[in-house]
């Protein structure tokens, strides 16, 4: 199976008969989707008017899709925001549905929407299509709005996912880490209050450059493998929290603060907001933090947000002279209240 740019020599007599048999499901359910009767002139208009991918199995077209940014006047007001990229002319062979190939052209859509600046992908569907909303809810991508397409014959929601995360709270935003918040991490790092919540010589310098250039390469890849933002309060970034995705719909959460914040409920309102974008955008199942044993406020910041403490890995760390233990904690989507 090849993914690929559409080619000057693939046949729209072919891309239009994929369409509509990938849309046949639809049809049977009485909707009017454009994929449902569009002639090959439709098919080639809406291949160019964005970037074009197709999947190819033994010389044979077997899937679609086109992102675009859009400029038209007559899209819904969501999908002329900025930085949103749209998903259309999605479709898969019939006989390979339900295999995975769907998924990979989203992510391949999504990459390229990604690479050009896209912090937003969209994409609409029938209101009625509930495989299709679940299939989409299950990538990330979350209800938004609705629309009412001239030639069609129900209502469509919107749905978007985030790709480049900008999260608000009541008093913070959570923005992605830029190059520029390195020297003020350094400045936080060095402050002999945040250093006591580490162990002795942990926190230099070099340490703090080396860790967020990792970080700020790891931004600029996609599909991610998890974010790290800048907590921003009054337009002063005043810290940093992190998700790092594991296996099997569980990441890692972390989180440091400029000691002059501390004891103002910063941490536990960014800590929230992340929960709340893991479990209802992500989809993740379970999320886990570690923490030292004598950083008892990052304990108590936990356990404001319903983490369980799950466990010790005794004396793992060398704290001086001495050894302490490292805490787990866990929350699981079922256990988190949004609330």
């Amino acid at each position: 199976m090849t993914i690929r740019p559409l080619a000057p020599t693939d046949s729209m007599l072919e891309m239009t008969a994929l369409v509509r048999s990938a849309y046949q499901r639809l049809a049977d359910m009485g909707l009017q989707f454009m994929g449902t009767w569009q002639s090959e002139d439709d098919t080639r208009e809406r291949c160019v008017e964005g970037h074009c991918l197709v999947a190819e199995h033994e010389g044979r077209l077997v899937g679609t899709v086109t992102v675009r940014n859009p400029d038209c006047e007559e899209d819904p007001e969501w999908y002329r925001r900025k930085g949103v990229w749209v998903i259309g002319q999605f479709a898969v062979s019939p006989e390979l549905q339900n295999g995975g190939l769907g998924s990979k052209l989203m992510l391949e859509a999504e990459g390229y929407a990604f690479s050009n600046g896209g912090t937003e992908v969209a994409i609409d569907t029938a209101e009625s299509a509930a495989h299709l909303i679940d299939f989409y809810r299950k990538r990330g991508y979350r209800l938004v709005g609705t629309v009412d397409w001239d030639g069609t014959n129900y209502v469509s929601v919107i749905m978007s996912k985030r790709i480049r995360p900008e999260l608000t709270t009541e008093r913070l935003t959570l923005r992605e880490l830029c190059a520029e918040d390195v020297p003020i991490i350094q400045s936080h790092w060095a402050d002999e209050r945040f250093q006591s919540a580490y162990p002795p010589g942990r926190l230099t310098p070099e340490h703090c450059k080396e860790v967020f250039e990792q970080e700020l390469d790891a931004i600029e890849v996609y599909p991610r493998t998890g974010y790290h933002w800048a907590i921003v309060k009054d337009a002063q970034m005043i810290g940093t929290i992190r998700l790092t995705f594991e296996k099997s719909e569980t990441a890692s959460i972390g989180y440091g603060l400029a000691a002059d914040h501390w004891g103002q409920g910063i941490a536990t309102e960014a800590v929230r907001e992340v929960l709340r974008y893991a479990f209802e955008e992500v989809g993740l199942h379970r999320l886990q933090a570690f923490v030292y044993a004598p950083n008892n406020a990052s304990r108590n910041v936990l356990e404001k947000c319903g983490f369980t403490y799950e466990g010790a890995m005794r004396e793992k760390i060398a704290w001086g002279d001495s050894r302490v233990d490292d805490n787990i904690y866990g929350l699981l989507r079922t256990e988190w209240n949004s609330d």
